[in-house]
């Protein structure tokens, strides 16, 4: 799950950012790194995930994840919960 979430975040992030390296995301990318990832675009992409992944983020405790990977085992939980 881990490879194919790491994918969908760069897509996404790719998407509102318009930034070419998005697509070349790792674990440890941070948002700073990424042109145009801002506090705005942060919102955006996090309703992108909630609607693509039918979850329910706490954007408050996106901001505490110190880089993608702190996001996508963040995502993990919720899907674990949501399964449980």
């Amino acid at each position: 799950m881990s490879d194919a979430m790491l994918r969908l975040i760069a897509e996404i992030v790719a998407e509102e950012t318009g930034a070419a390296r998005a697509r070349r995301l790792t674990r440890a990318t941070r948002a700073a790194q990424v042109p145009g990832w801002d506090s705005l675009i942060h919102g955006r992409i996090v309703m992108a995930l909630e609607d693509r992944l039918g979850v329910r983020i706490d954007v408050a405790r996106t901001y505490d994840c110190r880089d993608i990977g702190g996001l996508i085992d963040y995502l993990a939980e919720l899907a674990a919960s949501r399964r449980a």
